[in-house]
């Protein structure tokens, strides 16, 4: 094999080898990012908001939209608005404050009325879990819908439309 020819493969593996080590880098420096917000989340409570549908263990109950609920922060205030279709109501509007635990929040509805409760678990990289209490006994277990199949749902907002529930 000529000098030139052992050279150029020489060349080649390098230059494979520095291109694996960079990807390498750029995926370790992500996980880090990814892990530093999961503590700051921990620590400081999830951002809500994200569209959840029941859960089972093995995945989501139902891609229904008829059994939701979904949580919007305004910008403008930090008020956290959220809707709910489940099957005992039609759809119930209201307000989510932030309790002393920065992961629990009340929810109550549009007439003021206190609702349930949401214990916010996790919330992190598109990934998310929560649970979900009318009496603050018995929780349901709700997961983050993926964007692509929130997207190919009704919008929630357009849930609004509906009349309230009377319960």
């Amino acid at each position: 094999m000529p000098h030139t020819m052992k050279r150029r493969i020489l060349l080649i593996l390098s230059a494979a080898v520095s291109a694996l080590v960079v990807v390498l880098l750029f995926m370790l420096i992500g996980q880090q990012n990814k892990f530093a917000n999961m503590i700051r989340g921990i620590q400081e409570g999830f951002e809500l908001k994200g569209t959840y549908v029941p859960y089972s263990g093995s995945g989501p109950i139902s891609r229904d939209p008829s059994v939701s609920i979904y949580f919007d922060d305004s910008a403008e205030d930090a008020t956290i608005t959220w809707g709910s279709r489940t099957r005992e109501t039609f759809y119930v509007t209201g307000t989510a404050t932030a309790t002393e635990d920065p992961h629990i929040y009340m929810l109550t509805k549009a007439t003021v009325e206190r609702y349930g409760i949401v214990h916010l678990n996790y919330m992190n990289a598109g990934e998310g879990m929560l649970y979900f209490s009318k009496d603050g006994e018995h929780f349901e277990r709700y997961a983050l819908m993926d964007e692509h199949i929130a997207q190919d749902m009704t919008d929630p907002k357009e849930f609004q439309r509906t009349p309230e529930a009377t319960s």
